[in-house]
């Protein structure tokens, strides 16, 4: 039987996102899965889904013929000491950590990964226990990660038998990688017993079987932190202003499927083409094309919004606007405007949350500010979202200016709470009425020329090297947009998940 070298699923693979350890941009990663025929491709950056929405623009704009799969690299923690310590650079919540592979099989696995992330919000990188992420598994895949996942790093530690196959039949599917990218353990401190490449293809070898012992699926992945070999020297500098020396050995580029066939040719072609093609196809199929962000407008449904937005308007009207026992009719007018757009497009829950938010919160005029066009609304204003009183002598707004001449523009508020508030706030927002799960959003921090210079200066001076003006400009392109930081808290917004 012929091969089709254009018929494997990457099924890990970062991006720039990444927490400063990827170079590609999700663009680059499209294009070249485009190139290589590839139907479908995950994103799986360590501890965040930044690129989510720049991945769900490329799909829908210029490759809709390739499926992109939404998942995750991240940090669980056992309820008890686990026997395999030691494999992640940090600890999560004092217990040794590992990374696994998630992916978002459906909607209701992607509500869960988003619950994931804002459970352990708090601390310095997303981190879950095994048994909250079993409690939140429905619709989400779990892979078993690289050589600081797990299984590769049980075995590498030679624990007994029944301990490693304990531990791998929790994982819904096992990953090796090519030999190629795990040089960085050779001869390390973190792996003193893997002294040649041998060593490396020996368990990977161990985990093949394990699988088919266990019965689970064994897929072969890139780990790919960069599109091709072009972009290795990027890497390499981005690793050193790290302090990660061994880590920048090794091939961390995303294989063709003839490149990962040639990987483990050490196996039995049928073996091979198993794991290469077969099993992440059957991966990828069992995954559903879904959205992160909705292309078209929903909202939380309350029951009977119209009526109590109307009902909490004209009353505050009243209060507000009232002069001799009399409302003007011009005020009446502008708050019946008002009310018929917002009835007629669907949009009072949207001013009833904001209204919400504030009232359970017991926010006062001072912890918090509203900001966008549907500030200027006198709905808002009523409700005590915004401050500004819209028909005030000092700053008379239209009704057009905000909701469009048609009055069905979907009102934009940023409400902005004070950094003190916070945490009342988030602990406030699933018990919205309708809300699912809350999503926060982050400020991204990307590094500037000077600081990219500074970089490659220090590669040069620790590898004696000078890097050629070729060299060098193609480190600049590949890092000017690397991740640097996000600003988890800042400016401190979400967003809701009916």
């Amino acid at each position: 039987m012929g091969l089709n070298y254009n018929e494997r699923v990457e099924l890990h693979c970062h991006t720039n996102c990444s927490r400063m350890n990827g170079v590609s941009d999700s663009g680059d990663i499209f294009r070249y899965a485009n190139k290589e025929g590839m139907k479908a491709i995950a994103f799986t950056d360590y501890d965040n889904i930044l690129v989510y929405p720049e991945v769900q623009t490329f799909a829908g704009e210029k490759y809709g013929n390739i499926k992109p799969i939404y998942g995750i690299e991240l940090l669980v923690a056992e309820d008890i000491i686990s026997p395999v310590e030691g494999m992640s650079k940090v600890e999560c919540n004092g217990m040794p950590s590992y990374y696994v592979l998630v992916l978002v099989r459906n909607e209701q696995g992607l509500k869960n990964l988003y619950q994931i992330i804002n459970e352990s919000i708090d601390i310095n990188r997303p981190c879950i226990s095994w048994s909250r992420l079993l409690e939140l598994k429905e619709g989400l895949l779990i892979g078993s990660g690289c050589s600081v996942g797990e299984v590769f790093h049980s075995i590498m530690k030679g624990l007994p038998d029944v301990i490693v196959t304990e531990i791998a039949s929790r994982y819904d599917f096992i990953e090796v990688q090519p030999v190629t990218n795990n040089l960085w353990l050779i001869d390390s401190d973190k792996a003193s017993n893997i002294k040649d490449i041998n060593d490396i293809k020996e368990i990977n070898l161990k985990i093949i079987d394990l699988g088919k012992r266990l019965n689970i699926p064994i897929v072969a992945t890139s780990d790919a932190h960069y599109v091709t070999k072009d972009n290795h020297l990027s890497r390499a500098v981005l690793m050193n202003a790290k302090g990660w020396l061994d880590e920048a050995k090794g091939d961390l580029d995303i294989r063709t499927t003839k490149e990962m066939l040639e990987e483990f040719s050490y196996l039995p072609i049928e073996k091979a083409q198993e794991i290469v093609i077969d099993n992440t196809n059957m991966i990828a199929n069992m995954i559903e094309s879904i959205e992160p962000i909705p292309n078209q407008y929903y909202c939380v449904k309350i029951a009977k919004a119209d009526e109590t937005l109307r009902n909490i308007c004209e009353k505050e009207l009243n209060s507000k606007y009232m002069m001799n026992g009399i409302v003007p009719e011009y005020v009446k007018n502008r708050l019946n405007n008002e009310l018929h757009n917002i009835e007629v497009n669907g949009f009072a829950e949207i001013y009833l949350h904001y209204a919400d938010i504030i009232k359970k919160n017991n926010l006062k005029p001072s912890q918090y500010s509203l900001k966008g066009l549907g500030a200027s609304s006198i709905v808002a204003y009523l409700l005590g979202i915004s401050k500004v009183d819209p028909l005030s002598k000092r700053c008379p707004l239209y009704v057009e200016f905000f909701a469009g001449l048609d009055g069905n523009k979907e009102p934009r508020f940023d409400l902005i709470v004070d950094e003190n508030a916070y945490e009342q706030v988030r602990g406030t927002l699933n018990n919205l009425d309708g809300v699912g799960v809350y999503v926060w959003a982050t400020k991204n921090i990307r590094p500037t020329e000077t600081r990219i210079n500074a970089w490659i200066e220090e590669f040069e001076d620790n590898n004696d090297c000078v890097l050629v003006n070729g060299e060098r400009q193609q480190v600049i392109d590949d890092l000017r947009n690397v991740v640097v930081a996000n600003g988890r808290r800042l400016p401190g917004t979400f967003f809701i998940v009916p």
